[in-house]
């Protein structure tokens, strides 16, 4: 069986989150540690595997929508906020 076209709905939203959070300067990390941030996040997400991004669209309401999107808001600010910590004390 060919599973290419299975994915984790919230790693696209994860890697998402991140992309605006460093366009918006919220961020400076690296690759490596925008890596670590990312299975951070999606390590505190139930996994929620689609076929297609308009599949998952068209059954989910705008209200589940919002609620999964506060849900990754979370856990990429919990992952970054662990990151800093790490990296501060580090620094000490």
């Amino acid at each position: 069986m060919n599973m290419e076209n299975i994915v984790n709905h919230y790693e696209i939203l994860v890697a998402r989150e991140l992309d605006r959070l460093i366009e918006e300067g919220d961020v400076q990390f690296s690759q490596a540690e925008l890596e670590d941030i990312a299975c951070l996040a999606l390590n505190g997400l139930s996994p929620h595997y689609i076929r297609s991004q308009v599949d998952l669209l068209s059954h989910i309401s705008d209200k589940d929508q919002e609620a999964t999107q506060v849900k990754v808001r979370k856990a990429v600010k919990k992952a970054v906020n662990h990151r800093e910590r790490r990296q501060s004390s580090r620094e000490d």
